[in-house]
């Protein structure tokens, strides 16, 4: 059967249908605030931010599990209140006002204070944002999406804008090492594409429905491996993307727990946490191994933390009622140890880990 492409499906034939895409006219204007600036070197920093009274703070990790706050300024003057989404590449952090459409650049200096760069304003409205290797991706329902990098300069450059229609409806969106996951709640479609070293996605395989339809509502990757999870059932799709990006195939349904809602990746072992009422799994993907996920440990945690990060070595994790937080890390046998437990600020809506 011919492929489908990612774009649009008709809904009587299964076959390519081309959308022609609208031109970018002024989507982002860039204003740059200094002359120099640097690429942005510091791994494992983390960084948090609250949107409600824009205050910007930045701490890291070290290497025996404790944290240590570097830089703080509230209220930051080039964060406005109403941030609503923080996405980090390796160039710098894009803070993003969904309602507005403002958004600023920032990057995390070698000693862990912040350079705020470009101030733009694009497009309002973007529902998801993910990083994928020097790029980013912005989505929105209604098949809108844009492509974009940030320069040395802390300069966000705009390289392709896809209007209304352009993309189809997909209601999970995951980056894996090299490539896009797609996946439709409603019908079960799936599909994977890659961005091109122009800046421009490139469809490799499309599906327009599948036999996982399902009510996936939650999903990680590994980077090698697709994990979707039904919060409600427990139900659990495990796939692997094919090296060429030219399909994804069956590696187990299984079911876990219900009520997990956030999910992180730590090399190889993944993790799921419910906040509401406590409680995780940790597990690894393994195709050769009889139950293909092996569950490594089922830790009790608490029902209290809003935020869960994922460094290269550690994992943290933040309360924002409370401000409590805790350090820890994942072993080589994948149980979990804590190395700090200690109290932050609260109200911090994002925390995120900076990354080359």
């Amino acid at each position: 059967m011919e492929r489908s492409h990612i774009l649009r499906w008709s809904q009587k034939r299964w076959h390519r249908r081309y959308v022609r895409v609208a031109a970018i006219v002024n989507i982002i204007v860039l204003y740059l605030f200094a002359s120099v600036a640097f690429a942005q070197q510091p791994v494992d920093f983390l960084h948090f931010i609250n949107s409600s009274n824009s205050s910007v703070a930045v701490g890291k990790i070290t290497v025996d599990g404790r944290f240590i706050t570097t830089s703080t300024l509230a209220p930051d003057p080039y964060v406005p209140a109403g941030v609503t989404h923080v996405v980090n590449t390796a160039n710098g952090v894009v803070l993003y006002n969904a309602k507005t459409g403002y958004a600023v650049v920032e990057q995390i200096k070698p000693d862990g204070t912040r350079f705020v760069g470009g101030v733009f304003n694009t497009a309002v409205g973007w529902e998801k944002m993910l990083s994928i290797g020097e790029f980013l991706f912005f989505y929105n329902s209604d098949g809108s999406a844009a492509i974009g990098y940030i320069n040395p300069l802390a300069q966000l450059v705009n390289t392709k804008s896809y209007g209304p229609g352009s993309f189809g409806y997909w209601s999970i969106v995951l980056s894996t090492a090299s490539y896009l996951f797609f996946y439709n709640i409603n019908n079960g479609a799936m599909a994977l594409g890659w961005i091109s070293p122009q800046g421009t996605f490139q469809q490799t395989w499309a599906i327009p429905a599948s036999s996982i339809n399902s009510t996936f509502d939650g999903g990680v990757s590994d980077g090698r491996h697709i994990l979707l999870y039904s919060a409600a059932t427990g139900a659990t799709f495990i796939g692997g993307v094919y090296t060429a990006g030219d399909g994804v195939y069956e590696i187990a349904y299984l079911s876990l727990p219900t009520g997990y809602i956030k999910f992180i990746a730590q090399g190889r072992y993944l993790f799921f946490y419910n906040p509401n009422f406590g409680g995780g799994t940790i597990g690894y993907v393994d195709e050769f191994a009889a139950d293909r996920f092996v569950v490594t440990e089922t830790p009790g945690f608490p029902p209290y933390w809003t935020r869960m990060v994922s460094t290269t070595d550690h994992l943290f994790f933040y309360d924002s009622v409370s401000g409590a937080a805790q350090v820890g890390y994942i072993d080589g046998a994948g149980k979990y140890s804590e190395t700090e437990f200690l109290w932050l600020p609260t109200g911090s809506f994002s925390v995120m880990a900076t990354k080359r």
